[in-house]
């Protein structure tokens, strides 16, 4: 354990900035060395599909007051994923992750707030098995790209930050996109893929975190550039800022304002992310686009439904998720699931759902880290309405409810002489017309409106032969 006196000065010096606690966070997102922005490409498979495995530096800082524990001989330390995501055509997606690189040493450097890491000397006999209040700690993107100190995510609880130790796959090495943040070189491809912007994710789950409830501030994000320095290679530069604490869900947001996020903690587990939007497409018809983000609910979403209001269609319907990878399944050496959820469209509501926990524990769920889109058409203008999520695992609440972007009631545009409002102008709609010009005053304002053919605000006979010309034949 850290000697008392060291523990009483690092409080002293952190308790006016920091939580009383400890508080790792994503202090940045670096390519191969915290100075060079470069990303770690090591390589590609499969010739009809290619997948190329890159990894990203990570440096972790301590917020809290608290030091945490970085002891790899035991489950208590840290393990840390990366994910990408690809923004294009007004949607955020999801185009691949990493399994988590398990932390075996923290340097206790100062690099979070400089002047502020309260670690002991080196010859402390607990420097190294902590991180340190206010220090900082670099995994470069070789340490977080070596096989043998990375494993499974679905043997990791993140509510609890638990798991077996040692770690599955603790020592073993692959392929070399065995383990590795995966990507399909068609979801990069800047011929294919015009005008996109990508984000790299990184991610912290420890145990201290998970106990002390400052563990859903453990996700940042970077924006990258993928360039083609040869034919069909193709790099990852860091540009811009780490946006710490921020999932890039929300970099959707930071793009077009327009897109609608929400958060919902759900009791007892962990955070789910919405957005929404809805695009104005012109002719009376919109896209609706949804991203439903789980940060670190281990329960999981197994299902989503959207209402629709009277009359609304949905058309065009599409689904996106990301490909799991290395045999990361349950038990493992089995692979989750990549079918695509099944829609159904009904009177009231469309819903996508993947199969239940209870039948089928390698269903296609929204885990931990995870991104999955949802999309339509309609023909209805959109409103403010809720969301429903339907959770993977059993326990209570059994689903969540959570705002977003829905299509209204769809109001028929009006066609002057269409008196039944069917949207045509047919032989039902005479003896309507012929009653409106004997009696106009007595009528409604709609078959007022419908019927005044000239747009004068007056029914009367005048209106009566642009009527005859407008009839279907």
């Amino acid at each position: 354990m850290f000697s008392r006196c060291v523990f009483i000065l690092c409080v002293a010096a952190a308790t006016t900035r920091a939580m009383a606690a400890p508080d790792v966070i994503v202090g940045e997102l670096f390519g191969e060395t915290f100075n060079f922005d470069t990303v770690r490409r090591w390589g590609k498979l499969n010739a009809v599909d290619p997948i190329t495995a890159y990894s990203v530096g990570t440096m972790s800082c301590n917020l809290g007051s608290d030091p945490i524990s970085w002891d790899i001989s035991t489950n208590n330390h840290p393990v840390i994923g990366t994910q990408i995501y690809r923004y294009m055509d007004g949607r955020l997606e999801q185009i691949g992750l990493s399994w988590v690189k398990h932390g075996f040493l923290a340097l206790d450097e100062d690099h979070c707030e400089p002047g502020g890491c309260m670690a002991p000397p080196q010859s402390d006999p607990d420097w190294g098995l902590y991180l340190f209040p206010g220090c900082s700690d670099p995994y470069s993107s070789g340490l977080n790209g070596n096989q043998p100190r990375l494993g499974p995510r679905s043997e990791i609880n993140v509510v609890t930050g638990e798991w077996g130790a040692p770690f599955l796959t603790s020592g073993q090495s692959g392929n070399t996109i065995y383990k590795r943040l995966q990507i399909h070189d068609v979801d990069i491809d800047p011929d294919l893929n015009p005008g996109a912007r990508y984000f790299i994710e990184g991610q912290y789950v420890t145990h201290d975190d998970t106990s002390a409830g400052t563990n859903h501030n453990n996700v940042s994000y970077r924006e990258v550039v993928v360039t083609e320095p040869s034919n069909n290679n193709f790099a990852l530069t860091m540009t811009g800022i780490t946006h710490r604490e921020e999932s890039a869900i929300r970099a959707w947001q930071a793009i077009d304002p327009n897109v609608q996020i929400e958060t919902l903690t759900v009791p007892s587990d962990g955070i789910f992310m919405l957005g929404s939007n809805a695009t104005d497409l012109g002719n009376g018809e919109y896209e609706y686009e949804y991203a439903l983000y789980n940060q670190d609910s281990h329960r999981s979403a197994g299902s989503i439904s959207i209402p629709l209001g009277s009359g609304a269609t949905a058309t065009d319907i599409g689904f996106h998720d990301v490909d799991y990878h290395s045999g990361d399944g349950v038990p493992f050496g089995t692979t989750y699931s990549g079918t695509d959820w099944t829609p159904t469209v009904g009177a009231t509501s469309i819903s996508w759902a993947t199969d239940s926990f209870a039948s089928n524990a390698n269903a296609n769920a929204v885990r931990w880290g995870t991104l999955y889109n949802f999309r339509f058409r309609s023909n209805a203008p959109p409103i403010q309405g809720v969301i429903t999520v339907g959770l993977y695992r059993s326990g209570s609440p059994a689903s969540f409810t959570i705002a977003g972007s829905v299509p209204d009631a769809f109001t028929p545009p009006l066609v002057l002489g269409d008196m039944n409002a069917n949207g045509v102008v047919d032989m039902p709609d005479i003896p309507l017309f012929v009653e409106l010009l004997l009696n106009p005053s007595a009528a409604t304002m709609d078959a007022q409106t419908r019927g005044d053919m000239n747009i004068n605000l007056v029914n009367d006979a005048i209106d009566l032969q642009m009527f005859v010309d407008a009839l279907v034949p």
